[in-house]
């Protein structure tokens, strides 16, 4: 993975790439009394990251999945923590699709120190559903495109 990225470049998303990275300050308010981001941060950081790639690359935000009657809660988020990060670390939060399915879909997202290490990777699966009744639902026909579009281009 190409972990090179400019530090001039503005704390957003770096527009044109695949996989799409989002630039971030890792904030005192978000580490413990030692200076290490608190564990639940991660997938925090995770669900930022999905948010801004869908508003990004599908058009489209969580409030107005919302209006259409859909949800899309979390099925399952797991972390895997391989290095430190601590208050004050630039980090780079790089953000793939894995996989698409009926009605679920796998994010990861790893985040990456400014010497490119590796710091943890969060696998996010979220499903979407309807209020009434409560239900999966498969998922509408234009964010399973930009979906699938993201991860195919990913891939190249």
């Amino acid at each position: 993975m190409d972990s090179e990225i400019s530090p001039e470049i503005a704390p957003d998303m770096i527009r044109g790439r695949y996989p799409h990275v989002y630039r971030r300050l890792v904030h005192w308010g978000e580490c413990d009394p030692q200076g290490v981001i608190y564990t639940p941060r991660a997938s925090e950081y995770a669900i930022d990251v999905i948010e801004n790639w869908l508003i990004e690359a599908a058009g489209i935000n969580w409030l107005q999945i919302r209006d259409q009657g859909l949800g899309c809660p979390t099925v399952s988020t797991q972390t895997i923590f391989s290095h430190v990060l601590r208050v004050g670390a630039v980090v780079d939060l790089v953000i793939r699709v894995k996989k698409v399915g009926r009605s679920s879909v796998t994010f990861e997202v790893q985040c990456i120190n400014e010497q490119g290490v590796l710091c943890f990777t969060v696998e996010h699966i979220s499903c979407f559903v309807t209020d009434q009744p409560f239900a999966s639902v498969p998922i509408p026909d234009e964010i399973r495109k930009s979906l699938e579009a993201y991860l195919a281009a990913c891939k190249e």
